[in-house]
């Protein structure tokens, strides 16, 4: 299903597919994408929503989308290695700050981070402040494609916002910054 060609551009998003992750903006987002034959767009996971998403690209008859059940770790290890952008997603009702746990994984593939995310939420500080992924409101179609569009054209911002990724869970998110932080406290 996947191929990695110098040319070919991959998003994933792997994990829970439901309520909390409106992940119907990127179908939305795959319907804009259709002419671009390089880019596919891969949701892996399970969950509720699946087969309204699997119903929408079918009505569409989109084939730069697919979605897949669970995999096991080494097979979602295989598909990572072979994508250029992670994708985080959360439904715009949200009122909380969420750090999904998938920042990590992108981070340790050096992916950037394409994210479509509620308003107020403390990930699009960490994101634009870090320079490792672009980020837009769940529900904003336009500004979700701007995004998309400004990594897939251009092969140099990926690399660079993947390492800073990268770099970003080394310094913020570390065992060892996490036992900094602890004895920082205890002080």
């Amino acid at each position: 299903i996947i191929k990695k060609k110098n040319s070919e551009v991959n998003l994933i998003y792997g994990g829970k597919i439901g309520f909390a992750q409106q992940l119907e903006n990127f179908v939305v987002l795959a319907e804009k994408l259709v002419k671009f034959e390089n880019v596919k767009i891969i949701l892996i996971g399970s969950g509720y929503e699946s087969k309204n998403l699997n119903n929408m690209i079918s009505e569409k008859k989109l084939k730069n989308i697919i979605i897949l059940d669970e995999v096991n770790p080494i097979d979602y290890e295989k598909i990572l290695s072979k994508c250029q952008i992670g994708i985080i997603s959360l439904n715009a009702k949200f009122k909380t700050p969420n750090i999904p746990g998938k920042l990590m994984t992108y981070g340790n593939y050096r992916l950037p981070v394409l994210a479509s995310i509620n308003i107020g939420n403390d990930l699009e500080d960490i994101l634009i402040n870090s320079n490792s992924g672009l980020v837009s409101y769940s529900g904003d179609h336009n500004e979700l494609y701007k995004n998309t569009l400004k990594m897939i054209n251009n092969e140099d911002l990926r690399s660079e916002m993947g390492e800073n990724c990268y770099e970003l869970i080394i310094k913020k998110f570390s065992v060892e910054n996490a036992a900094r932080q602890i004895l920082k406290i205890n002080k």
